[in-house]
Parts: C-alpha cells; structure tokens; sequence
C-alpha cells in the first residue's frame, strides 16, 4: 500500500474496517539500508509509515500487528470514526 491508497482508503472507510497497510518488520524495511533488501524505496515506506501514525495519534485508527514468523508480520489499521477532514486530503471545491 502506498500512501495515496491509505489516504483514499481512510476515507471511504467505515468504523471497524481492517486494511493490510503493510507486510514484512517496519523498523528493518524502512531503515537506511532497505533499499537493498525490499522492492519498494525505505523512503515510501517511511512515507506510508508517518501517515498511518499520524492517523492514529488524531484517533482515525487503532493499529495492530500480527505476527506470521520471525522478523514477518502485517500491520493492520482498523478505522475508529468517520473524519470529518483528513489533513493529508487536498482541499475540495
């Protein structure tokens, strides 16, 4: 997931709606040297990263993870409320 999709679909989302926002260990892919190791740029994901928190410190979202085996697991974001603005959205009208 990139962070337009995230955006989008923190939008058109419900309360308790589950979106994957990512699988693999965040803190290794994202990190200096990840670019070697993953097929997406670490400054994406440090993009996709810093939004998905940012959502959740304003209470859009509850985050989890879940583990599938060493150093692998998907990250989950479960929509808490409607927003009444996304402050990542560009202005309407």
């Amino acid at each position: 997931m990139i962070v337009d999709q995230f955006n989008e679909w923190l939008l058109v989302s419900s309360a308790g709606d589950v979106t994957e926002y990512y699988t693999g260990l965040l803190a290794k892919d994202s990190g200096p040297f990840a670019d070697k190791l993953i097929d997406r740029p670490a400054a994406t994901l440090r993009e996709l990263a810093a939004t998905v928190y940012a959502a959740a410190e304003e209470g859009l979202i509850l985050l989890t993870q879940k583990r599938l085996g060493e150093d692998e697991y998907v990250y989950l974001a479960t929509k808490t409320s409607e927003p009444k603005r996304w402050r990542h959205d560009p202005p309407r009208g």
